[in-house]
């Protein structure tokens, strides 16, 4: 049976994420006191600001990927074109299992994400989080039964990796969108809240 926890791309949209982000701007600027904002460059408040809500890309490091081989069961019930019997399943035989190990950088919840564009299928592979270096790593699975061809392996690979770049080249131009304008709009949302202190302090002159 196939697990939908290592689905990949899959459980939320980058674009609502994306939107959120951008409505925390606004939170962010409203959450400095009131002196300090008035007495910080507006510079540095954007910088200060854009670097907690600018999001890192994922990088696949494949130059780096390393493999690993191990005996395992696999369960060929579906394959009825090679392995016919009265027994619904599950049928198992001797196979191999690959895990091919990948390193990448970048912002590990935009695995779960799915970019405006997508394909019909989802690829899959387990993530494992950064550690102190910034360095995750996906894990590729390929279990196959023993006598497969060696070169259903390669092909597994190769279709897997191919589907994985195609939904982190979409990732990236929406999240290098964001982080293109991110800064003006802090700067607007900036500018806004200083105006709304001068009319405040207007009213206040006033009384």
């Amino acid at each position: 049976m196939n697990r939908i926890d290592n689905l990949l791309f899959f459980k939320s949209n980058l674009d609502d994420t994306l939107r959120n982000q951008s409505g925390q701007i606004a939170a962010e600027v409203d959450s400095i006191p009131k002196d300090q904002l008035l007495a910080t460059p507006e510079d540095d408040i954007v910088d200060h600001i854009y670097s907690s809500i600018k999001i890192e890309p994922i990088v696949l490091h494949e130059d780096s990927k390393e493999m690993e081989q191990h005996e395992t069961k696999i369960d060929v019930s579906g394959y009825r074109e090679q392995y016919v019997s009265v027994d619904r399943g599950p049928i198992y035989v001797p196979g191999v299992k690959v895990v091919v190990s990948i390193p990448y950088t970048g912002n590990p919840s935009l695995w779960n994400l799915k970019p405006n564009r997508s394909q019909s299928v989802f690829p899959r592979s387990d993530i494992r989080q950064p550690n102190r270096d910034g360095i995750g790593y996906l894990d590729i699975v390929i279990e196959l039964p023993v006598d497969e061809q060696r070169e259903k392996f390669r092909q597994r690979l190769d279709d897997e990796l191919k589907s994985i770049r195609f939904y982190l080249d979409s990732q990236k131009s929406q999240v290098e969108m964001f982080n293109s304008t991110a800064p003006k709009n802090i700067l607007i949302a900036i500018q806004a809240r200083k105006e709304r202190l001068k009319t405040q302090d207007g009213i206040a002159d006033l009384l």
